[in-house]
């Protein structure tokens, strides 16, 4: 028992959660049930899935396939995007280059003073855009 008198008895606590209920089994015995029931719903696991039953080694053959396959396409993808990229940094080279080497035929020494900062420039961010110099991990 405690000092104080306002504090119910622990006993008489556990004696009430255990007390007979309405159906006329104890309140310990229905404890112990369901109890019961949780530890052999963990022990037992997940319910087994019927279609794993029936799968076959040429199943997962098959799904390897498949994804090799699927593997296979987002590589040449890949490749063909680079590809394109390399094709457009060459045209747009050569195009620059066609273009001072019109300025610098044209003979106007001014003109060309001019413009030679600027496509320097344009190369500058260009070579930078595309990573040359970026360590590639």
């Amino acid at each position: 028992m405690t000092d104080n008198p306002a504090a119910p008895d622990s006993d008489a606590a556990g004696a009430e959660l255990l007390a007979p209920e309405a159906g006329g089994s104890s309140g310990k015995r229905s404890i112990e049930q369901q109890f019961g029931a949780m530890i052999a719903s963990v022990q037992r696991g997940p319910a087994s899935n019927p279609i794993a039953k029936h799968i076959t080694p040429d199943h997962i053959d098959r799904a390897f396939d498949i994804t090799e396959k699927g593997m296979d396409a987002m590589e040449r993808d890949r490749n063909e995007s680079r590809n394109y990229g390399k094709f457009m940094a060459v045209l747009i080279a050569a195009a620059s280059l066609a273009l001072v080497g019109l300025l610098v035929l044209s003979g106007n020494a001014a003109l060309v003073a001019e413009t030679l900062p600027v496509f320097g420039g344009l190369v500058v961010g260009f070579v930078g855009g595309v990573g040359y110099g970026k360590s590639r991990r």
